[in-house]
């Protein structure tokens, strides 16, 4: 039946609990698992299983990230336009704290209909996920993978909304080097709302009216009259109830970070002629990946997670979301059941190697009475010196002499 050593459910109910437990909540894949198959597991045991098919899932990603690095490959039907954007969102953790879950979502970009004003828009087509929750760096090589094979190398072009962060354009470098940057436009909008406020006064009609103006120009114009407009509200400084920045800054420093924002990625603000490629201005297909790949799991109601729980079940939501479950599951599976087989064939040594109790060792054998010494021969006997008394056998005079 193909069960796993010391298990009693068949790969069919073994995938089952992966595919439920990395959907839902525990306990509702119980419940889902007990009123669609009839097979009751306990909670403990769901959550073991799942944990287990994860594991075994990153695993099996591992092996194939170190064979592409090794030996890359060429996708089958590479996209004309590409499009990678990054982002990052907040997990719970035990104990109250939160953790940042990274997620690169990777699409087709297609020509889509004309906006409501009859400019050409863009529609994002084969959406794919990678999420993990580990360090930047090692974030860029683990989305390398899934960069392959959805053929950036080989796309005419590969755009890349994001918002300004550094560590994704650390992952950019390493991942897409040679992708059209472009910061996503409602981050560009966010930070002009920072800037109106530090000059012309938090929710003012004045802020609220210059904040909107340059959004319309910046969308329409481009970077450069955007940059001469800060450039001037730097020269006039924050007004007398500017607030201070959101980490402390005070608000002559805080205006000042935010004309930098702008002034060093300037190239990444020309709108207009990226629409006019039919390029995309916003990450939102990144955004929206958070509310499909982990929202749904990772932040219910009273959901708190170890994070060594974490990039099992998002490996697993993956290639659910990515609609690769059923390519991915006899990968995983057969992984499952070979760490089964090690595991079980190392028990096994353990205990014959606790039956090897050492023989006690043998009991030295007796030492042979040493021998008697010889007896002494009686040297005088009724007063007269025997033969074996000195005087009988010392030599002098002639008997000294050479051949005697």
């Amino acid at each position: 039946m193909g069960l796993l050593p010391n298990h009693r459910f068949t790969p069919r109910v073994e995938e089952l609990l992966a595919r439920l437990g990395s959907a839902v909540a525990f306990a509702e894949a119980r419940d889902l698992l007990r009123l669609v198959l009839g097979v009751r597991v306990s909670e403990a045991t769901l959550r073991q299983r799942t944990y287990a098919a994860g594991e075994a899932a990153l695993a099996v990603e591992q092996a194939a990230l170190a064979r592409a690095l090794a030996a890359p490959g060429t996708a089958a039907a590479p996209p004309d336009v590409a499009q990678l954007s990054v982002d990052a969102t907040k997990v719970p953790l035990v104990g109250g704290g939160w953790t940042d879950v990274k997620l690169a979502a990777f699409a087709e970009v297609v020509p889509g209909g004309p906006d409501k004003a009859g400019r050409r828009t863009a529609d994002a087509v084969r959406l794919s996920y990678v999420a993990r929750w580990e360090v930047a760096g090692q974030f860029g090589q683990t989305i390398s993978l899934e960069a392959q094979r959805r053929g950036l190398d080989e796309a005419r072009v590969v755009v890349s909304p994001n918002d300004g962060a550094e560590w994704i354009q650390g992952n950019l470098d390493l991942v897409a080097p040679q992708a059209v940057r472009i910061l996503d436009f409602p981050h560009a909008a966010e930070h002009l709302g920072a800037v109106a406020a530090l000059v012309y006064g938090e929710g003012t009609a004045e802020a609220r009216a210059w904040a909107s103006a340059q959004r319309r120009a910046l969308h329409d114009g481009g970077p450069t009259a955007l940059l001469a407009a800060l450039a001037a509200c730097q020269a006039r400084g924050p007004c007398a109830a500017a607030p201070p920045g959101p980490d402390g800054l005070a608000p002559a420093a805080a205006l000042d970070r935010e004309v930098a924002y702008f002034a060093k990625r300037a190239a990444q603000l020309d709108y207009p002629a990226f629409r006019a490629r039919g390029y995309p201005i916003g990450s939102g297909i990144a955004e929206s990946g958070h509310k499909v790949v982990v929202g749904p799991r990772f932040k219910g109601a009273g959901q708190h997670w170890a994070d060594h729980h974490l990039n099992p079940l998002l490996v697993l939501r993956c290639a659910s979301c990515n609609d690769r479950w059923g390519e991915v599951w006899p990968a995983l599976w057969a992984e499952q059941c070979r760490q089964g087989r090690a595991a079980r064939r190392l028990a096994q040594q353990t205990r014959r190697a606790a039956r090897r109790v050492p023989l006690p060792s043998p009991p030295p054998a007796p030492r042979a009475p040493a021998p008697a010494p010889p007896a002494r021969p009686k040297r005088v006997v009724a007063g007269r010196p025997t033969a074996a008394h000195p005087w009988r056998t010392f030599r002098f005079g002639a008997a000294l002499r050479p051949g005697r």
